[in-house]
């Protein structure tokens, strides 16, 4: 009997220990691929960042760890076809064409294998959208790689599967995505039949992207190369009818590349000569051609870059006028060219025109959203440094607080809620309330540096150097002074543009402020001579805000 229960101890003793061995490998397990998931994320959103600063090279080293880890959580995931299409793409940012080819390759292999259930409509509905963005961009590695014969196979499919999905969702919702798909599909295959000088085929399905790209929303930039194809293919079928508003002279196109170029590598001055040939080119296409707007648009962006704000505010406004002839695309395109003209009077101090936009703005989105959304909070964030600069706090602390807790809602960091916790802090800083002032600033911050493109980023120096003005008010001279020589130094490794050179001579002017209040008399004539050498070519630092490029067209 003594043995039998024994036995039964040991048994159970060991069933128990079995099972608690069981229950930690299942655990680990488990943590394993949590920790393996939020990797993959932070590789992503790292090879994002990469990519979006040009890093193509560090990009592609953030999506292939990316890779690795989804290949860890699971084969021929979603999550892995997502990776290696962004590897692909970094790839091909990079000249790597090949790569890219490989790469996306892969991702197409990989998506077709996912299988949702019939119920995840979300997912099957991404999962299509990605299968046709890797069909497009394989395509379009192949005609680089001339090899356009085969690559007409993969634009027929992404083009019958976007007709399909974009079928599908017509009584659901309009799906910006799938129309910007369909016109890459179709002008992919107009430049395939192109370069086998099948010119009548490349016509009609060129024709068919453009009637597209004017009726839905897409990039500008995709419905300008639109055009120009079609022009190009008209001109080789000696095609003679008049082409006036698709038709692109050869001077709009040489000025335009050559200025994104410049813009592209910080040099402004370039950028506005270039840009100033380009809008001198369109002028017999005239208002009614869609270009006019948006190359009127760059050269203000790289007017105001060059403190030319009195030519950035004109062009500005022009730019509204004629965008105001166009619908639905170009709605969007209104109220970012509207932000850009509050920058540029924010800029020039000009607050009783700035005033009148603003509440314009307001009006317009109450209407649209109700005063507490953060499209409203936004707007009065920025009446609340209207009302400062013009000596009526009283009306700025009655809006102040509804700004703050609009601002708050907002479901998706956006540069213009970074401006107006700027603006924001700006009053709090005046009301003598520093540590909030700090801490608008140090999420103006974060918000800058989810994306961190060049606007952003001394977007990102002006938050820097407010920081340091309120830790000297605070009596924190030796704190104030550290932040300030680290955004000198961060400016100087930049591009030299004529806002960052003004933001550098603002910060230099503050650390000669400090280090005098600190009685460093060597110091403070070293930061002197520092900023006499910038001499003329930095602006007045007054209210800048650098906006970024048109995402609609890019």
């Amino acid at each position: 009997m003594q043995s039998k229960l024994s036995i039964a101890v040991i048994f159970a003793a060991t069933m128990a220990v079995a099972g608690l061995l069981t229950f930690d490998l299942s655990a680990i397990r488990g943590f394993e691929k949590e920790y393996r998931l939020r990797l993959w994320e932070k590789c992503r959103f790292d090879g994002d960042c990469a990519y979006i600063g040009g890093d193509y090279q560090n990009a592609r080293l953030k999506y292939q760890e990316a890779v690795d880890h989804a290949a860890h959580l699971e084969k021929n995931s979603f999550r892995q076809g997502v990776s290696l299409a962004n590897l692909a793409s970094a790839c091909a940012g990079g000249g790597d064409l090949a790569g890219a080819q490989a790469h996306y390759r892969q991702a197409l292999n990989a998506l077709e294998r996912v299988n949702y259930p019939p119920g995840a409509a979300v997912e099957r509905q991404l999962l299509a959208e990605d299968l046709i963005f890797t069909l497009n961009r394989l395509g379009e590695v192949l005609i680089k790689l001339n090899a356009s014969g085969t690559t007409v196979a993969f634009f027929n499919r992404s083009l019958s599967m976007a007709e399909a999905l974009s079928a599908s969702n017509k009584a659901s919702r309009d799906d910006r995505t799938i129309s910007k798909e369909m016109v890459e599909a179709l002008t992919g295959l107009g430049t395939a039949n192109f370069e086998v000088r099948k010119f009548r085929d490349a016509r009609i399905l060129y024709e068919r992207a453009l009637a597209l790209a004017n009726s839905t929303i897409v990039p500008e930039s995709l419905a300008r190369k639109v055009r120009v194809n079609l022009a190009v293919t008209l001109q080789e079928t000696g095609d003679g009818r008049n082409l006036t508003g698709i038709i692109d002279s050869r001077a709009w196109q040489e000025a335009t590349h050559n200025a994104e170029q410049a813009a592209a590598v910080g040099d402004y001055k370039r950028a506005e000569n270039q840009y100033r040939i380009a809008v001198n080119a369109l002028k017999k296409a005239g208002p009614e051609d869609i270009r006019t707007s948006e190359t009127i648009d760059r050269l203000a962006e790289a007017c105001y870059m060059n403190g030319h704000y009195d030519d950035a505010i004109e062009l500005y406004k022009r730019a509204l006028k004629v965008s105001s002839r166009f619908t639905r695309s170009y709605e969007k395109r209104d109220d970012i060219i509207s932000r850009k003209l509050v920058s540029a009077l924010f800029a020039r101090c000009s607050y009783v025109d700035l005033e009148s936009v603003l509440k314009d703005q307001l009006a317009k989105r109450q209407r649209e959203f109700g005063i507490s959304h953060s499209r409203c909070a936004e707007i009065l964030g920025n009446l609340c440094l209207v009302y400062l600069r013009t000596g009526r706090p009283e009306l700025a602390r009655e809006i102040a607080p509804i700004a703050i807790e609009g601002l708050k809602n907002y479901k998706q960091p956006k540069v213009r809620h970074a401006r107006a916790l700027r603006d924001l802090s700006t009053f709090m800083s005046a009301e003598g309330n520093y540590e909030k002032s700090v801490e608008l600033l140090e999420t103006s911050k974060e918000i800058l540096m989810v994306k961190p493109i060049e606007p952003r980023i001394l977007n990102t120096r002006i938050c820097d150097i407010d920081i340091a003005k309120n830790q000297r008010a605070m009596g924190e001279l030796d704190l104030a002074l550290k932040s300030v020589a680290a955004t000198i130094k961060k400016l100087r490794s930049g591009p030299g543009s004529v806002v960052a050179l003004s933001l550098e001579a603002e910060a230099l002017k503050l650390e000669i402020e400090i280090q005098k209040e600190q009685k460093q008399a060597a110091q403070a004539a070293r930061a002197e001579a520092e900023l006499a050498k910038l001499g003329k070519t930095a602006p007045l630092f007054v209210d800048f805000w650098c906006d970024e490029p048109d995402k609609t067209r890019i």
